[in-house]
């Protein structure tokens, strides 16, 4: 199955939230990274790329990028953004 381009914030009952994505991977905007996780465990950690490196900037400028095309408002938008 091929996860979707972009999933936005998931707010959960009682608190919390699901982070969203992008390309497969998990964006952590408060870590400033692009996370990959198991997404059978939810919890191994693959690798990260950090929004400051060459591929990160990349990656970060593409979901800007898309948000824009999409015309998506989202939280992530306005964090990524700020």
């Amino acid at each position: 199955m091929t996860p979707a381009v972009f999933t936005d914030y998931v707010p959960l009952q009682g608190g919390g939230r699901i982070l969203p994505t992008f390309q497969g991977y998990t964006v952590d905007v408060r870590c400033r990274e692009f996370r990959k996780i198991d997404a059978d465990t939810a919890w191994e950690l693959w690798g990260f790329i950090d929004f400051d490196s060459d591929q990160g900037e990349e990656m970060l400028q593409a979901l800007i990028q898309f948000l824009r095309r999409c015309n998506i408002a989202s939280v992530l938008w306005e964090r990524a953004t700020a």
